[in-house]
């Protein structure tokens, strides 16, 4: 976990057995996302904004070497984000985003974490001249089936947001998403009021969860397998949905506060708070049959 402070960012790993914290790494730019899988930790770090933008680089920890190394580096200008890092079981992906008063071109890049080699996987221009023309990509998820991007679409100025896999499995003309996530023949979406569970080239009907109200968010979404997915509606409650059975249920009690349900080496890990205590829940999953 990290702590972000005024001045500095600190990483810190828990032992669990020995029940200590240890200072793995410590920056005086701020890190605004982490993530990670086995023994690698990867971040960005975010230096202070200039006139032009917010230079920004992502590093990668080794815990078991305490090896530290920087991956990528770039600015992100003219109204641009820095990138956001997702993992899979083999590689970690980002959206890199080199933007001039011209044009905006994303990149989406592929770590391989068994041979540390980065590949771009494919680029997406946007002109940005008196009408907009071309593909801005706002926000992607990786999986060990494959990118999903969340793309807005211009054409002579006008725009059509779109949900898309880069293997040109799914592609949805869709607006007001908040989360996605997708498995191998699942996509999971996540709006105001709803969750929408849909299939990938199978004879399935899709199932649709509606909140408790047309206003509450739908996010944190975590595929336990091929057909049992975790979501959280709201702040307040952690969901259970099973597509093979068309059924969405209770996973958690209703708190005053649940964090977003983190999946990762087998393990489903959230957080209760209630009035001024905080608990941290780690489930252990069972190997699917």
């Amino acid at each position: 976990y990290f702590d972000l402070q005024e001045n500095k960012s600190v990483i810190y790993t828990y032992d669990t057995k020995r029940q200590h914290n240890k200072i793995v790494h410590a920056t005086k730019h701020a890190i605004p996302m982490m993530t990670g899988t086995g023994a690698f930790l990867l971040w960005v770090e975010t230096e202070q904004p200039t006139k032009t933008g917010v230079k920004w680089s992502i590093r990668q920890l080794n815990i078991t070497t305490n090896q530290v190394k920087t991956l990528d580096t770039g600015e992100s200008r003219f109204d641009t984000s820095p990138p956001r890092i997702d993992v899979t079981s083999t590689r970690a992906s980002w959206i890199t985003q080199e933007a001039t008063a011209q044009k905006t071109v994303s990149t989406i890049k592929t770590y391989s974490l068994k041979t540390g080699k980065i590949t771009p996987l494919q680029s997406f221009i946007l002109t940005t001249g008196k009408t907009r023309d071309g593909l801005f990509t706002y926000e992607h998820r990786d999986s060990d089936d494959g990118v999903t991007l969340y793309t807005s679409h211009y054409n002579n100025g006008q725009n059509i947001r779109v949900l898309e896999t880069l293997d040109g499995a799914y592609k949805k003309e869709i607006s007001g998403l908040i989360d996605f996530s997708r498995s191998g023949t699942y996509l999971a979406l996540g709006t105001e009021g709803d969750a929408i569970f849909q299939p990938i080239g199978l004879d399935e009907q899709t199932l649709n969860y509606s909140a408790s109200s047309a206003q509450t968010t739908i996010d944190g979404i975590q595929f336990l397998s091929n057909t049992q997915v975790v979501f959280r509606e709201g702040i307040h409650q952690l969901m259970y949905a099973d597509l093979k059975a068309k059924t969405v249920a209770p996973l958690t009690n209703f708190e005053d506060l649940v964090s977003l349900p983190l999946l990762q080496d087998g393990k489903l890990t959230y957080s209760i708070t209630n009035r001024k205590k905080s608990t941290l829940h780690v489930v252990k999953l069972l190997p699917s049959n």
